[in-house]
């Protein structure tokens, strides 16, 4: 039930930079995605998170790997941006694929929906994931031009303690 995700949400909260964070990504979607494909820019490294890291990271790659597959065959790009908008850490994932139309647009965040055979989760648990982070998410498309996600996430201060809460 709710009230066990709960708990093990909350006793899987860590604080972690942005850095942390997109180190773990990065060693992730190395394996698919070819290093002259991506961009990559933090201006806020050492700005801290609270959150899942697992499941936070496990976010960012599903968007990415969702970009990755709007380049494919295209020579096209993949830009993740970190920087803060206001008490906010946006995470930015920006690729110059094949977009997605007005009408798809209104059905990516459902479970189960999918433009490529995939099982059509990796959205709907993004947003679940962020939302789960007191978080948002949202998303800009242009047919045949770019997609663009945002994800905001509130930063918090940073850990004067150990910085490894997995013991606690």
């Amino acid at each position: 039930s709710s009230n066990i995700s709960e708990i093990l949400h909350r006793d899987s909260m860590q604080v972690f930079t942005t850095e942390e964070l997109m180190k773990t990504v990065l060693k992730q979607i190395s394996i698919n995605v070819p290093a002259e494909k991506l961009r990559y820019q933090n201006d806020c490294e050492t700005a801290c998170l609270l959150g899942n890291r697992i499941y936070l990271s496990r976010a960012v790659i599903n968007l990415i790997d969702n970009a990755q597959q709007a380049i494919d065959g295209t020579g096209g790009l993949i830009s993740v941006t970190i920087y803060r908008q206001g008490a906010w850490i946006a995470i930015e994932v920006r690729d110059n694929g094949k977009g997605i139309s007005d009408e798809t647009l209104q059905k990516i965040w459902q479970p189960g929906y999918s433009q490529n055979q995939s099982t059509g989760l990796g959205l709907s648990f993004t947003r679940q994931v962020i939302k789960d982070h007191k978080g948002s998410i949202k998303i800009q498309s242009r047919l045949g031009r770019y997609t663009q996600i945002q994800i905001l996430l509130k930063e918090v201060p940073k850990d004067d303690g150990d910085q490894d809460h997995s013991g606690d």
